[in-house]
């Protein structure tokens, strides 16, 4: 596992909370619209670890801190040392929270978080447009299933990208999930992208993204974020 960025503060990457990002990276999607591009790859070398939980435990004996988000890339591609990071976060009596794409069910069950934030891509029948994970659509099925059961706080989050989450996607989208899920969305921004060609995908407009929330919000809590 390679740290490839680390945030001190943030008041958005946590809800309710004071937190730091962690950033672990490497995935394994090829979405083309990623906002985060540079951790699609994994990182030449990682962030001094040891510098980091100075910080963290400087920060959490001062009451600074009330938590640590775990973003990547994809954190749960590294099972064994994403469990180590997160006892060290605990021991340090800090919450953490878990961004994923959905994409390894059996180590989100195994995880001991307080939050996960999943990422809803598009309708399940369209995943292998972004991945080439055997059986993905299947794995991001039951990882659904799997939070919507759970105790754990969690929520659903897809970013509006123009061609590929319209009325269809999240209708089908919405029909897995429960009335009372909480599904947040974000539109497509064309500044930083993985794939060139979205620097010319002209986002959708105000009025547009306002259509497919109420179209969401007709299967559970959506809202923008």
């Amino acid at each position: 596992m390679y740290i490839g960025g680390f945030l001190k503060n943030t008041l958005v990457d946590f809800p309710g909370n004071v937190a730091s990002t962690i950033f672990i990276s490497g995935c394994n999607f090829h979405c083309g619209f990623c906002h985060n591009p540079d951790m699609v790859g994994i990182c030449d070398e990682s962030i001094d670890r040891k510098k980091i939980f100075e910080y963290l435990k400087k920060a959490s004996e001062k009451n600074f801190l009330d938590g640590v988000c775990i973003t990547g890339g994809e954190p749960t591609l590294f099972p064994r040392e994403l469990n180590s990071l997160i006892s060290e976060l605990k021991d340090l009596g800090l919450l953490v929270k878990l961004d994923t794409n959905g994409s390894n069910p059996n180590v989100l069950k195994e995880l001991e978080v307080d939050y996960i934030a999943m990422d809803l891509k598009t309708s399940l029948e369209r995943y292998g447009e972004l991945s080439e994970v055997p059986h993905i659509s299947t794995n991001i099925k039951e990882s659904i299933d799997f939070l919507k059961s759970s105790k754990i706080i969690h929520e659903f989050r897809t970013t509006l990208v123009p061609g590929l989450v319209e009325e269809s996607e999240l209708a089908l989208l919405g029909e897995l999930l429960n009335k009372d899920s909480r599904w947040f969305f974000q539109n497509f921004r064309n500044d930083v992208v993985y794939d060139p060609y979205y620097l010319g995908v002209i986002p959708h407009s105000k009025a547009r993204v306002d259509e497919l929330v109420k179209t969401a919000a007709k299967y559970c809590r959506a809202k923008m974020r």
